[in-house]
């Protein structure tokens, strides 16, 4: 397994807990159920995104190695929309998720990244 791998598998498990957690305070805090489930759809957002992004990453090293045709495409697009998607929803139901909440979330997956980044470079040592 690579390292591109191993920060994909563990960043899905963080963030998979995260998700679980909210929906968890979701239920058990029913006055803050729209921030729970807004941070829920901003983490979940969030890691749908980085993992699109290092599929990107590993198409770009694949092509730069010589293994695969260049194409062209949407990534930062469709990235960018997927996000303005998560935001539209909560703005089209901010009775259910909050919109504050789904935008902080969106920072999630980057902030574990870097979190993971020096747990795994602190066991290399």
């Amino acid at each position: 397994m690579d390292e591109l791998s191993r920060y994909r598998k563990v960043l899905a498990m963080a963030t998979l807990c995260f998700v679980v957690l909210c929906v968890l305070a979701a239920a058990l805090f029913p006055g803050q159920r729209s921030i729970a489930f807004g941070m829920a759809l901003g983490g979940a957002i969030s890691c749908v995104n980085i993992t699109y992004l290092g599929y990107k990453v590993r198409q770009v090293a694949d092509n730069m190695a010589g293994a695969g045709k260049r194409r062209a495409s949407l990534g930062f697009l469709s990235r960018a929309a997927l996000s303005v998607l998560g935001v539209m929803i909560a703005f089209k139901w901010p009775q259910y998720i909050n919109m504050i909440a789904v935008a902080s979330c969106l920072l999630l997956a980057p902030v574990l990244l870097i979190i993971i980044g020096l747990g795994f470079s602190r066991r290399a040592s």
